[in-house]
């Protein structure tokens, strides 16, 4: 099995990301895109994150749920 993982703050996920997770499984012929929200990535000031974990899982669950492979 083939899986694409698509890392982010997803603060919020937009469909920038949608698209480039769409791209890759079509692209390197993947079985499935995880979608992978981050804590406090290194390149990112943490205060521009404002949304909590759970609340960026929760975007992130949301955009996805009408995705099979996603």
């Amino acid at each position: 099995m083939k899986i694409g993982i698509m890392g982010g703050t997803f603060d919020p996920i937009h469909n920038g990301h949608l698209m480039l997770a769409e791209y890759a499984y079509h692209n390197f012929s993947l079985d499935e895109v995880w979608f992978l929200p981050n804590g406090a990535p290194p390149h990112k000031d943490n205060g521009n994150v404002t949304a909590t974990i759970d609340q960026r899982l929760t975007m992130t669950r949301l955009a996805i749920q009408e995705t099979p492979y996603f």
